[in-house]
This record gives C-alpha cells, sequence and structure tokens, in this order.
C-alpha cells in the first residue's frame, strides 16, 4: 500500500501543486485550478479522477449551514437562484483566469452549484410534499 504514495520527485512529496496534502486535504480540484493543468502523484497510480470527490465533500461541508441557517422556504429560492447563477459563475471564473475554458470552471465547487443546488431543491420539494412522481 505505501507504493501507492512514492512519488515522481519524493523530494518534493509535499511541496506546490504536486504535493500528496491536496489530496489528503480533499482539495485536488483546487490545485489543479490553480496550476491550471492536471497534476501528477504517483507514478502509475494517478489520482486526479479524485477532484470530482472533492467537489462533492466541499460541498457537504458547507452545505449543512446553509440549510441550518435558511428557513424551507427561501432556501428553496436560494437554490433556484443558485441553479439559475451556474452558467454565470462559470462563465465569472473564466473571465477571472482569463481563460475561454479553464480547467477552475470546470472543477471549482461554485461552478457546480447549479446541480448541487437542484438536488438540494428537488429534496426540499420532495419532502414539503410538493414534488410527487407517480
Amino acid at each position: 500500500m505505501a507504493i501507492l504514495f512514492i512519488d515522481r520527485a519524493p523530494e518534493h512529496l509535499w511541496q506546490g501543486y504536486h504535493s500528496l496534502v491536496w489530496f489528503f486535504t480533499f482539495l485536488p480540484n483546487v490545485a489543479i485550478s490553480l496550476h491550471g493543468d492536471w497534476v501528477w502523484q504517483t507514478n502509475w497510480a494517478g489520482l486526479n479522477h479524485l477532484w470530482s470527490l472533492a467537489v462533492e465533500e466541499q460541498f457537504y461541508v458547507f452545505w449543512p449551514l446553509v440549510v441550518w441557517l435558511l428557513p424551507r422556504r427561501p432556501l428553496a429560492y436560494f437554490c433556484f437562484l443558485l441553479m439559475v447563477g451556474g452558467v454565470y459563475f462559470r462563465e465569472w471564473t473564466d473571465v477571472a483566469f482569463g481563460m475561454q475554458w479553464s480547467k477552475a470552471a470546470y472543477m471549482l465547487p461554485y461552478c457546480h452549484m447549479d446541480g448541487l443546488a437542484g438536488g438540494s431543491l428537488l429534496a426540499i420539494l420532495l419532502e414539503s410534499g410538493k414534488a410527487v412522481f407517480r
């Protein structure tokens, strides 16, 4: 198992964008976005695919606080606004990173809020009984 974490450049194992610290802290999507390119970790066990898991984990860390702070009706409106704003978040990120299509607009959690908020809105509607599937 230890062989999985033998880095191509062991002297930089814990430094820079290629550091394993990004993966242990569920932040590889941030490293990839800041670096502007895929990061490498090991010679034969790539971990780049974990960026999507990181987006979910970051959502699961912060979303319960939003749900706890907002009453149901304002939360539903907030989810709807996030769904509509998702396209604008990605466009803003592309402009901020100075690229037409940046990895940041594809990998940062707020750029995926349209889908994540859509699932949350569906959960709110199902719980309230306003969405019934027959």
